[in-house]
């Protein structure tokens, strides 16, 4: 994903979200309940004709953020998988890691350019999606239908406030893989609690 280039609103059904866009460049799109839907890179058609790869028809629904969960999802994406990005209409946290003053460019990359970003969720499509409402929690469970991966890195209280645990999702999708990571587990004192990796490393010595 390397940049927004908004356009016209086009009012397509949600089954427009998987189409092919654009060589080389990012193309966005309107849905109810979504704001952008955007690819990069190679159009779908010509990665296909490479070598095939071990997750070669495998579709995964990525609904991750920051580093930890997002890097699983592009694991798989090199490996061949389709995934899909699910953001909020904030958009995933890790886009802000860029420009910050005293940031190095070798890390951050430049003023135009988010290398944090784009190597965590090279390969992907992406679209913004509002979970707090009912139009939008309706375009994901749509998806997950046709999917065979959905994984987030949420705190477990958030896909249970949000419609998005795994009671909910086997239904639309009984042979559904549901990969779930938190920072202190599923189970315990501590696991509703947010991690990163500072308090992580605080914790542990």
């Amino acid at each position: 994903i390397v940049r927004d280039r908004r356009v016209a609103p086009d009012r397509s059904n949600g089954d427009e979200l998987l189409r092919t866009c654009c060589e080389q460049e990012v193309a966005s799109f309107t849905l109810p309940g979504i704001l952008n839907v955007h690819t990069c890179g190679q159009p779908e058609e010509a990665r296909r004709k490479q070598m095939a790869q071990a997750l070669d028809g495998i579709r995964v629904v990525d609904w991750t953020i920051w580093q930890f969960g997002p890097v699983c999802s592009k694991l798989l994406s090199d490996l061949g998988a389709e995934v899909i990005k699910i953001e909020s209409r904030q958009g995933d946290p890790g886009r802000d890691m860029k420009g910050h003053p005293g940031s190095p460019a070798s890390l951050y990359g430049e003023a135009d350019r988010n290398y944090y970003f784009e190597n965590c969720n090279r390969n992907k499509k992406s679209v913004t999606v509002d979970l707090k409402s009912e139009e939008g929690k309706q375009i994901v469970y749509r998806l997950v239908s046709k999917s065979d991966v959905f994984v987030h890195n949420f705190r477990s209280s958030v896909p249970e406030r949000l419609g998005m645990s795994y009671e909910v999702l086997r239904d639309y999708n009984p042979k559904l893989i549901y990969a779930a990571a938190c920072g202190y587990g599923p189970v315990g004192p501590d696991r509703g609690k947010p991690a990163y990796d500072p308090m992580g490393l605080a914790r542990s010595g």
